[in-house]
């Protein structure tokens, strides 16, 4: 059954396209990951110019694979605008999963973020400090 399926979305191009698909949803998603990460941390996406200028030439590349003569050696088909908002709705249902799991892991584990422990170590250290 599954052969059957495979044959079938490979003879009507929509092999590649759904491979293209789940190729943008990993970029694009691993492009927004970094600013989830920083901002665990208290950082903003704006404090690392070079990371900024890094995801937008990464972003930049892809749409070059994607949108080029070159995506031909790659195997991967140009994107429609409805087939970006699948990827975009795709990532929010990501997205909030993934903060809910990290919400549920701290509330379990009583864990704190970097930011959190670093203010602690601040009032730590002026309370030090002041005695």
């Amino acid at each position: 059954m599954a052969w059957q399926v495979h044959e079938c979305l490979e003879a009507t191009d929509s092999l590649i396209r759904a491979q293209t698909l789940l190729f943008t949803f990993i970029v694009v998603g691993e492009l927004i990951r970094i600013y989830v990460i920083r901002s665990r941390y208290g950082l903003t996406l704006g404090s690392n110019v070079w990371l900024l200028a890094a995801i937008g030439f990464s972003f930049l590349l892809h749409l070059t694979v994607l949108y080029t003569p070159v995506h031909d050696f790659f195997r991967v088909v140009p994107l429609a605008i409805h087939e970006w908002g699948w990827i975009g709705v795709a990532f929010v249902a990501f997205l909030l999963l993934n903060i809910l799991t990290s919400t549920v892991y701290d509330r379990l584990f009583h864990s704190s973020t970097s930011s959190e422990q670093v203010r602690e170590e601040d009032h730590q250290k002026q309370d030090d400090e002041q005695r």
